[in-house]
């Protein structure tokens, strides 16, 4: 906690002590001490259905910069790698 600076915050007292709570609480959902990405592995589990009826238009894709082509892609790939983010299919992007 000695290296989160809350003093910007626009939180009273109470918000700050439970917001400190919180981090300490799920601390290994953040980064770790030797810099590697934190998880949070509780039981909860996410899934979005959707219906391939929809008419919609297709979202634009995000375009990268040129000079950041190769970091985006060492990014991708660790986080892969890392399990943080994993491949899909879906129409939609985010």
């Amino acid at each position: 906690m000695s290296k989160i600076d809350l003093s910007g915050a626009a939180i009273d007292k109470k918000q700050k002590k439970l917001l400190e709570e919180t981090i300490r609480n799920y601390k290994d959902a953040f980064y770790n001490e030797d810099g590697s990405i934190g998880r949070f592995t509780g039981g909860i589990e996410h899934t979005i259905t959707t219906t391939q009826d929809i008419n919609t238009l297709k979202p634009r894709k995000c375009h990268i910069p040129p000079g950041n082509i190769a970091e985006v892609e060492t990014q991708v790939k660790d986080m892969l790698a890392s399990g943080v983010i994993e491949p899909s299919t879906s129409f939609f992007t985010s």
